[in-house]
């Protein structure tokens, strides 16, 4: 019977970004183990010097900002 709590499960996630249209919602989505998932693009991200280190992979001064 575990099972059914598992499709009770809610997975949402919101992701700001300077072009939101180029992220693959369905590809985060299949990162949520189980249950229902929602995934949220909208506009957004700041940029900002002093931010950029190329030791942690980044390759731009972009970072996330929530609304």
């Amino acid at each position: 019977m575990w099972w059914f709590w598992i499709r009770l499960v809610k997975g949402g996630i919101s992701i700001a970004a300077s072009n939101p249209e180029k992220i693959d919602e369905e590809k985060i989505k299949s990162c949520l183990p189980v249950g229902s998932k929602r995934v949220k693009t909208l506009l957004g991200g700041l940029k900002a010097s002093g931010l950029y280190f190329p030791w942690f992979g980044d390759t731009r001064m972009t970072v996330l900002k929530l609304q």
